[in-house]
């Protein structure tokens, strides 16, 4: 069973795999965890919405999957799958789960269940192409990966010239009794590097206290859950898109905007957006319309309510509000691509800045020896 099992997850995942060679996939499991994050998530998905249209049992097929993967990807899956096991409702366990699917993914399904559209819900998620979310982890992973081979490369050469250059120019200076005060960016130089000499047990040990605070607290995921969506603006035009998607997908079944808004009221993900979509469901009880209230709470423009309030019939409603969601993704895409673009040459502008520094120093000093003997 695992062998084809690894077969189709091996064809799922595929084609989201930046730099993939079927030439080299000569095994289904690989020894490491090669699959990006979203390209699991993606095989996860396909297999819910399989099960789900079967109706086979969830937690054989999960635990199935799990052994198809290596590393964190292999522990979450077994984690669902275990407190499917033991009675958990799906959407529960994924919440109690993070990370096997996305936030958006599970509030999706989350949004499915409250409002009886779970099957409309899976296909929507089915039919979403991970492929741009994968690029950019890629590139992301990439440019860090880039800079921790020049941080540690530079930490060797920093280390020999603490070592061997630098008391060895100090004995010359001594030698001829000059000052290497005058030359600031060799002294510089010398106050850094024996500062970092000096404190490295602690900068080591501080360095793997943080990495296990990070480990533990996880920041990243906490930043992207209270303070993402009031700092960066593509990801508040992301999370807009994908209300508006949620909104188009309900509209469809014919079911209440009130309905929805309570539900995301309570069980959006990001903490800053969920008191919005309470704001304006309070409004709503209030007897506001709905889409007035979105404009209030800011989480639609005045120009994006009046367009999708004018229309009547519910088809055009909710093909207008997935035009707005495609819209925004596009943009909010294409100022991430801008950004990761601008990764790999910081680094290289960040470490040959440093260059500079070490080469005028030395050069510097070079200079002042010659010009003071000759």
């Amino acid at each position: 069973m695992f062998d084809l099992f690894g077969i189709l997850h091996s064809r799922l995942t595929e084609s989201y795999r930046p730099g993939h060679s079927k030439a080299s996939n000569w095994r289904s499991t690989p020894l490491w965890d090669a699959d990006p994050q979203a390209s699991v998530q993606a095989s996860l998905v396909q297999l819910l919405s399989f099960a789900h249209r079967q109706r086979q049992p969830l937690a054989p097929l999960i635990s199935g999957l799990a052994e198809e993967q290596r590393g964190v990807s292999r522990r979450r899956l077994r984690r669902l799958a275990m407190r499917l096991e033991q009675g958990m409702p799906l959407v529960d366990a994924l919440e109690q789960t993070p990370g096997v699917l996305s936030d958006e993914s599970v509030l999706t399904l989350r949004l499915g269940v409250q409002s009886g559209t779970l099957p409309a819900a899976f296909a929507a998620l089915a039919g979403e192409d991970p492929s741009s979310r994968v690029h950019f982890s890629y590139r992301i992973r990439q440019a860090l990966a880039y800079a921790a081979g020049l941080t540690l490369a530079f930490g060797f050469v920093g280390t020999f010239i603490l070592v061997l250059i630098a008391p060895t120019f100090q004995k010359m200076l001594e030698e001829f009794g000059m000052a290497p005060v005058t030359v600031w960016q060799f002294s510089s130089l010398m106050t850094v590097t024996s500062y970092l000499s000096h404190y490295l047990p602690l900068f080591i040990a501080l360095g793997v206290l943080l990495g296990i605070l990070i480990w533990l607290t996880r920041p990243i995921r906490i930043f992207q859950r209270t303070w993402a969506a009031r700092l960066l603006a593509t990801v508040a035009q992301r999370r807009a898109a994908h209300m508006l998607q949620m909104f188009a997908l309900v509209t469809d079944a014919g079911r209440p905007l009130p309905s929805v808004l309570s539900t995301l009221a309570r069980y959006h993900f990001d903490r800053y957006i969920r008191s919005r979509l309470l704001f304006a469901r309070n409004e709503v009880e209030q007897g506001a319309e709905p889409w007035e209230s979105l404009a209030s709470a800011q989480l639609l423009s005045p120009e994006e309510c009046r367009a999708i309030s004018s229309l009547e019939p519910s088809q055009s409603r909710s093909w207008l509000m997935r035009r707005l969601a495609d819209w925004k993704l596009v943009q909010a895409d294409r100022v991430a691509s801008m950004i990761v673009a601008c990764l790999h040459p910081l680094v290289v502008i960040a470490f040959g800045l440093v260059v500079l520094w070490i080469a005028t120093a030395f050069i510097g000093m070079l200079s002042f020896m010659i010009s003071s003997l000759a």
